[in-house]
């Protein structure tokens, strides 16, 4: 996910800047890539659910002060249209 999701974003603009060293930005790949493994582990390993109701239920957790509220990124919208064109164009034939 970090790889996919990540790639062609504005940190990579940062990088490609020299605004991040590439031990900085190898830093930040590794912190997102843990940090969304373990968020997947919660979610869907069996073995972790009380630890997932602990953490998921925290106020701290879900709360995000002066944060904006998400979007539904561009990107898989455009993925999804596509998808559902090629999709639609092979049942048709």
């Amino acid at each position: 996910m970090a790889r996919l999701y990540l790639r062609n974003t504005v940190i990579e603009k940062y990088h490609a800047a020299g605004k991040l060293s590439d031990l900085e930005m190898e830093a930040f790949n590794r912190n997102v890539a843990n940090k969304l493994y373990s968020y997947l582990q919660l979610l869907f390993n069996s073995k972790m659910v009380r630890e997932k109701d602990l953490l998921f239920k925290s106020p701290s957790f879900t709360a995000l002060p002066d944060w904006d509220k998400p979007i539904f990124d561009q990107d898989f919208e455009n993925a999804i249209h596509i998808l559902k064109k090629m999709k639609n164009n092979r049942c048709s034939k």
